[in-house]
């Protein structure tokens, strides 16, 4: 899990290698890092300059440009390196000629490498940890027998069967995205022991890769099971692999295909704090539901087509502070836009309304049991609804009451299930769905409120 950390090392610039300044970095995967140095990442320049009684005067030269954004800062902690990226200088105290303390605030940092160049920033193995992954995957190599239940005379309390499972595998373009099993011993062997089971996401290419494409594709990954689950899929780990650093022997050479892990650290936006596991029958599907890794092959190809779609359809969900108003802007117009894309009238004069008709005709039930009235009423509702509120109308300026939660769950319930059915998810997908205690929950509402 991404947890808070401090480090003290020393920090330079690519371009000064000879000028290392002595440190302490902190991070915190809120706010972001900040480095504390004893001195300045700039080499500072004494000059001398003679004066007319024959004494020397000593000066600072100021460069002709004040440098307070560093795209790279390189640190070495013992033995470990780190690159420190979109950095920029928070405060600057000048305690002598020759003495200075500055602070710095850094947005991502690379634990493990150094980096050169910030748009050079590629690997061709990413491997994150998804909150979540585990129960949605919903496979275990864990089995316990009491051999004690069978036999009077056998003196074994338990035996815990610990097996490794196959990984899966599925291509998404030249990238393969893999779900793999990790398993590790817990307890210190006198007081307790057990076995611990985990599920990780890993992408591979054949040639280093931008790390931002990479991540592009795992947020689609972490979208599909924050809908599946009903809770955010954190990013709690991100590590990098790189075939210039791989893991080396005691006798220094390399270990088969074994890569060092650079640990990624970054401000990840889709965040919540830890939480308990999601049990599997508060899930809304799971990845059996959703068809194996083929369901998921699907689900990137059309997440890659509906990308910022999706992400603005998310953002409501991963924001816990949004305005509720403000969840219904976002779905109502990445509906529109939806829309758009798929039926490629982005230049016709279609009316709103029309447009979100044809996306109930795709969602078709469950969602269809959500809204309880006539499709085209509710489609006009929703229309005037956006109305009121982007333009702040007469009836959201009086009362308020353009925003009701019961309106941005069904938008968001029908973009979902539009994207599902694009992504051909199989009937158990949407059977999960409206069988689901807050799905039915919504419908009593729908059906209240429609009285």
């Amino acid at each position: 899990m991404t947890e808070s950390f401090d480090c003290q090392g020393r920090w330079w610039l690519p371009e000064h290698q000879d000028h290392k300044v002595f440190g302490t970095f902190r991070w915190d995967p809120a706010s972001g890092g900040t480095l504390e140095l004893q001195g300045e990442l700039t080499p500072i320049v004494v000059r001398d300059n003679l004066l007319p009684d024959g004494t020397v005067q000593r000066y600072r030269e100021r460069p002709a440009t004040v440098r307070h954004e560093y795209a790279i800062i390189r640190g070495q902690v013992e033995r470990k390196a780190y690159t420190l990226l979109d950095s920029f200088q928070l405060s600057l105290r000048e305690l002598d000629l020759d003495d200075s303390i500055q602070r710095v605030h850094v947005n991502r940092l690379l634990e493990g490498a150094w980096y050169d160049d910030p748009s050079e920033l590629v690997a061709d193995r990413v491997v994150i940890d998804l909150r979540h992954l585990t129960g949605w995957v919903k496979q275990s190599g864990l089995s316990t027998d009491h051999p004690r239940h069978e036999a009077v005379d056998d003196d074994r309390f338990s035996i815990v069967t610990a097996r490794i499972l196959p990984t899966l595998t599925v291509a998404h373009g030249d990238t393969s995205v893999r779900l793999f099993q990790s398993l590790s011993e817990k307890g210190d062997h006198v007081f307790d022991l057990g076995i611990a089971q985990h599920w990780s996401l890993s992408l591979v290419r054949d040639e280093p890769w931008p790390v931002a494409s990479f991540i592009d594709i795992a947020s689609d990954i972490q979208d599909l099971i924050s809908i599946a689950v009903g809770k955010t899929a954190n990013f709690d780990r991100v590590s990098l692999q790189h075939p210039a650093l791989p893991k080396l022997s005691l006798a220094g050479t390399p270990l088969g295909d074994w890569r060092e892990d650079i640990t990624y650290h970054a401000q990840w936006f889709n965040r919540t704090e830890p939480c308990d596991p999601v049990k599997a029958h508060d899930m809304y599907f799971t990845l059996e539901d959703l068809g194996g890794m083929a369901g998921i092959g699907r689900w990137l190809d059309i997440a890659s087509r509906y990308r910022t779609e999706l992400s603005r359809v998310m953002a409501t969900r991963y924001s816990a502070s949004m305005f509720l108003e403000d969840r219904i802007m976002n779905i109502s117009a990445a509906l529109d836009s939806f829309d758009k894309v798929r039926r490629r009238t982005g230049d016709a004069k279609v009316n709103y309304v029309d447009r979100v008709l044809k996306c109930i005709d795709l969602a078709g039930e469950p969602f269809t049991n959500l809204i309880a009235s006539n499709e085209r009423e509710w489609a006009k509702f929703v229309k005037e609804a956006r109305h009121d509120i982007a333009h702040h109308r007469q009836r959201f300026r009086l009362d308020g009451t353009v925003g009701e939660n019961l309106l941005a769950e069904q938008l968001y319930w029908l973009f979902v299930i539009c994207i599902l059915r694009s992504a051909d998810a199989p009937p158990a997908v949407f059977h999960r769905i409206s069988e689901h205690a807050q799905v039915r929950w919504l419908v009593a509402q729908a059906t209240v409120g429609d009285e």
